[in-house]
């Protein structure tokens, strides 16, 4: 509890200088304007040319894109603001400063501080899913739509995970840096993983867990996903964070700082 007092007075400093530069906001909400429409349009080229895409119609398809849009909001308002330059925390001490706070460093080094205006984007991908289940041939069950928040906030705790997991390779090889094949590995998340072909979907379902993000979310709404299909992904979201805490405590023992 100590630990949520403090992530949450951080978050809200965060937040109250954000709200100090509305005209970040401002354009912050034209960014997410922009980079829906245009996901929608690049997604509507696409299927001017099929009818299906790996087996998904238009309108699942586009509560796909919404949802990999939620997660990719919170990923760039939540977890980027922390991670994105972490390596270079590590290299000039002042990482250090987070372990002298008395809570813990894991949770303060990757959600301590934010972006509120990167939300909006998440707000966008809400939209986007509305369209897409107003869309479909029937709505989804009640359910179902419980499924899918679940499945959501579980792909939004794989992206930390995983997204922990590689800044904490720094630990390890301070000189590599995987933040930019992260993101390039990110962006196969948008779309179906049964669009690739073996063994590309295989490694992307199981050793990538790029289908968690938004594939299996998106399944449970529009296709009513099965009860093994929905603990299967929280089994192995549960199992990823606690391999990212193994080796985050790992990773602290190695790490002497940078005065020594």
């Amino acid at each position: 509890m100590h630990t949520l007092r403090i992530l949450a007075a951080l978050q809200s400093a965060a937040l109250r200088r954000a709200l100090a530069h509305r005209a970040d906001f401002a354009f912050e909400l034209v960014l997410a304007v922009v980079g829906g429409v245009s996901s929608l349009a690049a997604l509507g080229a696409v299927y001017s040319r099929t009818r299906a895409l790996g087996g998904w119609d238009p309108a699942s398809a586009v509560v796909l894109l919404g949802t990999f849009q939620i997660v990719s909001g919170l990923r760039s308002a939540l977890v980027e603001p922390n991670l994105a330059w972490f390596h270079q925390r590590l290299r000039d001490g002042r990482f250090d400063q987070v372990l002298t706070q008395p809570a813990s460093s894991l949770l303060l080094a990757t959600l301590g501080g934010c972006a509120p205006a990167a939300l909006l984007q998440s707000a966008a991908g809400v939209l986007v899913v509305a369209g897409g289940v107003a869309a479909e041939p029937a709505p989804p069950s009640v359910a179902a739509v419980a499924v899918w928040l679940l499945l959501t906030a579980s792909a939004s705790a794989v992206m930390w995970a995983t997204r922990t997991l590689v800044a904490a390779v720094g630990f390890w090889a301070l000189g590599l840096a995987l933040d930019s094949v992260y993101s390039a590995t990110w962006q196969f998340g948008r779309y179906p993983v049964q669009l690739y072909r073996r063994p590309l979907d295989l490694v992307l379902t199981y050793a990538l867990p790029v289908g968690l993000i938004a594939t299996v979310p998106a399944s449970a709404l529009v296709r009513d996903a099965s009860l093994l299909t929905a603990a299967t992904a929280l089994a192995a979201t549960a199992a990823l964070c606690a391999l990212t805490a193994a080796t985050w405590s790992r990773g602290l023992r190695r790490y002497t700082g940078a005065t020594s």
